[in-house]
């Protein structure tokens, strides 16, 4: 793990994150791994800027396998920023999906893939998230919250065992996939 502090914000860099990262160097196009990345960078960029717009201060940001996790300093934020700030990510590549969509059909093919996985709501994806402070707002949702965490990720579990059996799926989705199915399934919330 690399750790490195700039103004008072952790960047953490986890084993975790490198392996992915150089697996997919190894095994992929460049041209997919640098859009992909730079939209990614993108992606958190648009949560940072809205959390400064909100006045929430970052402490910290950290890369790991599954992607990357923002970190913010306790303190009360409004229902509405936090899905303000939940939702900034996908909001950046629903931007860059529209810009390219002409231009440049692999830039809006891999930010309409970040967008549509970030939705998702299991592990710690935007879609999770919302779902969270969603239900956190009105507890009458936390179960069927749950159910719909669980079921997504058993869908997905499934879906990759297909995909598998007909050799169709990538070993960073997979290898993805699974990291956040375990983590939703073995969660406690």
């Amino acid at each position: 793990m690399f750790k490195l502090t700039v103004k008072n914000t952790d960047i953490v860099i986890c084993f975790s994150f490198v392996a992915v990262v150089t697996l997919c160097v190894l095994l992929y196009n460049e041209q997919i791994i640098i859009i992909s990345v730079l939209s990614s960078l993108l992606h958190e960029c648009g949560h940072i800027v809205a959390m400064k717009v909100s006045g929430v201060k970052i402490k910290e940001l950290r890369l790991y396998g599954g992607g990357a996790k923002i970190s913010a300093e306790n303190g009360f934020i409004s229902v509405k920023r936090e899905l303000f700030i939940a939702f900034s990510g996908v909001a950046v590549n629903l931007i860059l999906c529209v810009l390219f969509y002409k231009l440049f059909p692999l830039v809006f093919a891999v930010n309409l893939s970040i967008l549509i996985f970030n939705l998702l709501p299991i592990g710690t994806l935007d879609g999770a998230r919302a779902l969270d402070i969603i239900s956190d707002k009105y507890p009458v949702l936390n179960t069927p919250a749950r159910l719909v965490k669980c079921i997504v990720s058993l869908l997905l579990a499934v879906l990759c065992a297909y995909s598998i059996f007909r050799f169709e799926i990538s070993i960073s989705v997979l290898v993805t996939v699974l990291f956040l199915t375990i983590g939703e399934l073995l969660n406690k919330k």
